[in-house]
């Protein structure tokens, strides 16, 4: 049974997330007539040569049917590092990258943007609301932006309501519009000389929901709106991350991604199978296609709201965020190979979440 982040911070042998009541706000829905400041790095994506991690070699294939399927499409390599297989061998955590880090040791340019990413997620959560169906608390993954000069964090709505639109729990959207997020998060369980204290793990910022972004009205989740926007009460890309003295700054969307182009991409982020509250990574493909954005990483349950990205200017850019999982997908039988990119994960583009603040912040299209 999953314990609280209370229950962590008066016994920190525990595993994750604690239960309070916070007070309800609202925010103005008013519209913004000038163009909103979001950042965009420039293509094309490129991957520095270089090994990112120990752990991370592709192991040879099983003798399976999956492995045979592989084999016949020319792919061994690329399709066992896909989630429908519960590979789960590729994604490294970040423990070993920080010590070397500390150590001064020298980095590769992709090596420094993962940890450079990795002070730019974190894990939101509503107190006092809990998921009907797992019967946990709502939390999940969730990436620091930046809109209109503001520091904001963007994740998936299905945390707050299934498909059909139902609330989980006993929450309702005000509940809903106040949310925690703990930035520093992903340093949970770090040892060696990156290990920070547990205040500083625990560090809690509040965040309010932008109910015209996403799906946070709508009464029925569409995959192209599955995600949501809350706004930081205070700002935090200004200040240090730990164990850095240089401002954390936040996760830029990625330049006009080619549609149905499969470029090298990573995810960060939380993931059951890696162990409780373990941050992970891991490089793999992605692809956009309209509204979504596919990967072929591993994935499992609590990897939703993970920071789908590429490698632009030496610094990992939004891509897109993960919401559903290769393997939880209705294959009807059905084996997703390599080449077949929307059996893959997918969520929602930076492409599409960019143009729809920009209709929703400044509508006319008017630079004022």
């Amino acid at each position: 049974m999953k314990q609280s982040v209370l229950t962590k911070k008066m016994n920190l042998s525990a595993a994750t997330f604690f239960l309070m009541i916070l007070t309800i706000s609202q925010i103005s829905s008013a519209a913004v007539t000038r163009l909103p400041q979001i950042n965009f790095g420039s293509r094309p994506s490129a991957r520095t040569e270089g090994t990112i991690c120990s752990d991370c070699a592709v192991r040879a294939p099983q003798n399976s049917l999956m492995g045979q399927l592989a084999q016949l499409d020319s792919g061994t390599e690329k399709i066992f590092n896909a989630a429908y297989l519960n590979d789960n061998g590729e994604r490294s955590n970040l423990y070993d990258l920080r010590n070397r880090r500390a150590r001064g040791e020298r980095l590769t340019t992709e090596q420094k943007a993962i940890l450079q990413a990795s002070d730019r997620i974190g894990l939101v959560f509503w107190p006092g609301c809990i998921n009907s169906e797992s019967g946990r608390e709502v939390e999940g993954n969730a990436t620091l932006i930046k809109i209109d000069g503001r520091d904001a964090i963007i994740t998936s709505a299905h945390f707050i309501k299934n498909d059909n639109g139902v609330l989980h729990g006993d929450c309702d959207l005000d509940d809903y519009s106040k949310a925690t997020f703990m930035p520093n998060y992903s340093y949970y369980g770090q040892t060696g000389q990156s290990a920070v204290s547990d205040s500083t793990v625990f560090r809690e910022v509040r965040a309010t929901a932008d109910r015209r972004f996403g799906d946070f009205n709508n009464d029925k989740i569409r995959l192209e709106n599955d995600w949501i926007v809350l706004y930081l009460d205070e700002q935090i890309s200004n200040k240090p991350a730990p164990n850095t003295s240089a401002p954390r700054g936040f996760v830029e969307f990625a330049s006009a991604q080619p549609e149905k182009q499969t470029v090298p991409g990573y995810i960060l982020g939380l993931d059951e199978r890696q162990g409780p509250g373990k941050t992970t990574f891991q490089a793999c493909d992605v692809v956009a296609d309209v509204s979504q954005s596919y990967n072929s990483c591993d994935t499992d349950g609590g990897s939703s709201g993970s920071l789908v990205g590429v490698l632009e200017n030496g610094e990992i850019k939004l891509h897109g965020i993960n919401n559903r999982n290769s393997d939880a997908l209705p294959l009807k039988g059905e084996h997703p190979t390599p080449s077949d990119y929307k059996k893959w994960n997918h969520g929602v583009s930076s492409d599409h979440i960019s143009d729809e603040i920009q209709q929703v912040l400044n509508p006319q299209g008017i630079d004022t």
